[in-house]
């Protein structure tokens, strides 16, 4: 059990590096509130979990290549959000927007970064035994909500929170449009 247990933090850690930094951005700016990008990151993970659980059960080889093309959601939310820094000087209607949708962006660019979770954890459980990918699936969970906590003690230092929150409307859309092309680059190669 234990040997599974550090395979999965391993590959947790491998797969989702990224991750860390990109909920850092998210906690840095006021663009999303706390709540919407935990609940976007768990459910990005959950949504990439099952991908790699379908794609076990029906036996799909998924394309790497195909799967980069998911890079394309965050490249369309950070055009969006360089959009709406022109369009959105009213407080209100900002708090407003970021409220309907915030944690599905989140979750939009967890998915989307998440080729290299499918191509990792799908191989994982078709080469486990069964009864043993409930302790990988908890363990991702767990791991997400370190994931989250690590992001937001990241910029919980008030300098590093002040800088973010003088660039950070600008750099996440930015940020996301450099991800997406990172993410699409597969598919042009």
């Amino acid at each position: 059990m234990v040997s599974h247990l550090l395979t999965a933090l391993i590959t947790f850690a491998i797969t989702n590096i990224d991750d860390l930094l990109i909920l850092s951005v998210y906690f840095a700016t006021n663009q999303f509130k706390t709540r919407q990008i935990v609940i976007g990151q768990f459910a990005g993970i959950a949504v990439l979990i099952v991908i790699s659980l379908t794609a076990l059960f029906i036996g799909l080889i998924l394309n790497e290549r195909y799967l980069s093309l998911l890079g394309l959601f965050p490249i369309l939310l950070g055009i969006k959000g360089l959009v709406n820094l022109k369009q959105q000087d009213d407080e209100a209607d900002r708090l407003q927007s970021r409220s309907r949708i915030g944690f599905v962006s989140v979750a939009l660019v967890t998915i989307a970064n998440g080729g290299d979770n499918i191509g990792v954890y799908a191989p994982l459980f078709a080469n486990t035994d069964r009864s043993v990918i409930p302790v990988y699936i908890l363990s991702f969970l767990f791991l997400t909500g370190l994931w989250c906590l690590g992001g937001y003690l990241l910029v919980s230092h008030p300098k590093v929170k002040e800088t973010f929150s003088r660039w950070g409307r600008l750099a996440l859309p930015v940020f996301l449009i450099a991800l997406g092309i990172y993410i699409c680059k597969d598919f042009f190669i």
